[in-house]
């Protein structure tokens, strides 16, 4: 403690002399004056200089800052005594008690105490997909078959036509129904007459299978009514829970919020 203590004094010297001379060679040359003094703010565990602290003057309320040698010039300061309120963040803060007078000019040292500053708690919440209806959307997306459209993806094309969005998904073939204005979702994959046929809808569970007549549309729910889509082109690569092989002509699994 005295080693540390004698290097903020050694350290508090060195940066008021030249400001000391500074004055005295001021006062050389001009009328007399009050003399002022000098305060030097250190860090109390390492000694260093401490540049940029507040000095209040908690009577007139005004702020002066410690240059980058930690020192600074108490001429703001009305004669007699005042209070001193020393702060800066990471430090914590000190009152001082000086006194401005010709008969008072030695300079001041005041060393700061570190403290760790404390940040106010920051709450994040977040969608649980990975409990209730959405585990089994999350389980077969970690499988690596199908082809997949998040929760994200889907807040992103909020306010377009869920037939606009599916588009992007590959092996998805749309075919609209002229008389209803429709939309059928169907898999490029034959069901075995070569062409495309329309694929089987899952939706929270419910199956909507039908033929092109009576398929479902697609277009009834909205992207952003979406929590996540499922699609598999083919019944190899289907879940078992879906139909698993048996559907040759894709499935297309929508999960609602």
């Amino acid at each position: 403690m005295a080693s540390r203590r004698s290097r903020i004094v050694a350290a508090a010297v060195a940066v008021a002399m030249p400001l000391i001379v500074a004055n005295a060679q001021v006062t050389a040359s001009t009328p007399p004056h009050p003399v002022v003094r000098l305060l030097g703010v250190f860090d109390d565990a390492t000694g260093d200089p401490v540049g940029g602290a507040q000095v209040v003057d908690l009577a007139t309320k005004r702020i002066a800052v410690t240059s980058v040698s930690g020192a600074i010039s108490l001429a703001f300061l009305r004669p007699g005594v005042s209070i001193l309120l020393i702060r800066k963040i990471g430090y914590a803060p000190r009152l001082q008690t000086v006194t401005v007078s010709a008969s008072d000019t030695v300079p001041i040292t005041m060393a700061l105490e570190p403290r760790a500053q404390v940040l106010p708690e920051v709450r994040t919440t977040a969608t649980n997909t990975t409990s209730g209806r959405l585990a089994m959307f999350e389980q077969h997306r970690a499988g690596g078959f199908g082809h997949f459209l998040t929760q994200d993806q889907l807040e992103k094309a909020e306010g377009r036509l869920t037939s606009d969005v599916f588009r992007r998904i590959p092996g998805v073939w749309l075919r609209f129904d002229m008389r209803s204005g429709a939309w059928y979702v169907a898999s490029t994959r034959s069901g075995g007459g070569g062409a495309p046929c329309a694929a089987t809808v899952v939706v929270d569970g419910m199956s909507r299978r039908g033929d092109f007549d009576g398929a479902f549309d697609i277009n009834s729910i909205r992207p952003e009514e979406m929590a996540g889509v499922e699609f598999y082109p083919g019944g190899a690569t289907t879940p078992i829970a879906y139909g698993g092989t048996q559907d040759g002509c894709g499935t297309v699994v929508i999960w609602t919020r």
